[in-house]
């Protein structure tokens, strides 16, 4: 069992399954981030650190469920998306641990790793203020001074 990582293609045309990192390095123009302890018996994406990669080249990135044929899908022609991968979370949480532990495709210092970069998103905040102020506290925050 492999961890099947695809890339579409421009605009959105095509989705194609690289073999190596070369290939993938190819596609997407850049070099990709490595996981630290790479497992490449168990495909692709158990050798690249899609997160990180995603995160850095300012791609989206789409983890797959149990109905694809794919786990995760980079997007080159979308900008990467803390909060969309925030509203992912559990699911891609639930994926990472099940790979880890059914069958394990990551070494221990990436699977924490993937962890932890999924709690970092959490902590990102949901909506930016249009006020300016981190508080949250939106207008009535920033009330005039008496």
């Amino acid at each position: 069992m492999h961890l099947r990582l695809q890339v579409s293609g421009p605009k959105g045309v095509g989705l194609f399954s690289p073999e190596t990192v070369d290939e993938l390095e190819t596609m997407l123009g850049h070099k990709v981030v490595l996981l630290k302890e790479p497992r490449s018996e168990f495909g692709l994406g158990s050798v690249v650190n899609v997160f990180k990669t995603a995160q850095s080249l300012n791609m989206h990135l789409d983890i797959g469920d149990k109905d694809d044929s794919w786990d995760f899908l980079l997007l080159p022609y979308k900008p990467f998306d803390k909060s969309i991968l925030k509203i992912y979370k559990n699911d891609a949480v639930w994926k990472i641990r099940r790979s880890y532990e059914t069958f394990p495709r990551w070494s221990q210092i990436d699977y924490e790793e993937a962890v932890e970069f999924f709690n970092k998103i959490s902590q990102v905040a949901g909506w930016p203020s249009t006020t300016g102020n981190p508080s949250g506290g939106g207008r009535d925050n920033n009330s005039p001074a008496k």
